[in-house]
């Protein structure tokens, strides 16, 4: 159609600190392009005419519960901005941190301390606006899990009842396929309740 797209790349990271509940680097995934063939890939992504690259998003993993594992993670991802915008010779509009803050599942796990994390994690944004290529960027906090999961709720409704093997067994209008990763499904590496 003639127009020009704006994007954002995904990084892949080929590191994550270990405090997280689910990584998202250093395995194969769907999502984005992997650390280690993106600066290969740059060159393509900048010679698309139809694509202009405004910015990077990097989700590494979740549910942690340690700030000084979220410092961390902050301090990889603002590494990995600063050399891929440099690499691309971008001023990036959008930086996406995936947070990977965490929430307590079970009756042993304590809270995440955000004073702690916002002590850490203030320094390496301050720092980052510094630098010369990142200073008029916008910063974008993915934090969904730590808004709505303490307060989430499936609310169903029993249709029927059977008997197996001595049992009782309520049958209802939702299942697991509505709290997948609650259950332990397909996978799941989330620590539960």
């Amino acid at each position: 159609m003639g127009t020009q797209v704006k994007i954002l790349v995904r990084i892949n990271p080929n590191q994550v600190p270990k405090q997280f509940g689910a990584q998202m680097s250093r395995k194969p995934s769907q999502f984005g392009i992997d650390e280690e063939d993106l600066p290969d890939l740059i060159p393509t992504i900048m010679s698309c005419s139809n694509l202009e690259l405004v910015g990077w998003h990097i989700y590494s993993g979740n549910n942690c519960l340690d700030a000084d594992g979220i410092v961390e993670n902050f301090q990889l991802m603002a590494e990995r901005f600063i050399r891929y915008s440099d690499l691309s010779d971008i001023n990036p509009e959008k930086l996406i941190f995936g947070s990977g803050f965490g929430i307590p599942t079970l009756p042993t796990d304590g809270q995440l301390d955000l004073q702690a994390v916002a002590e850490g994690v203030n320094p390496v944004l301050d720092q980052l606006c510094s630098h010369t290529r990142i200073n008029k960027s916008e910063f974008i906090l993915e934090i969904g899990r730590w808004i709505v999961g303490p307060y989430g709720y499936l609310l169903t409704s029993v249709i029927g009842e059977k008997s197996s093997r001595g049992v009782d067994i309520r049958l209802c209008d939702a299942g697991f396929n509505n709290q997948l990763a609650a259950c332990g499904m397909m996978g799941s590496v989330f620590r539960r309740n």
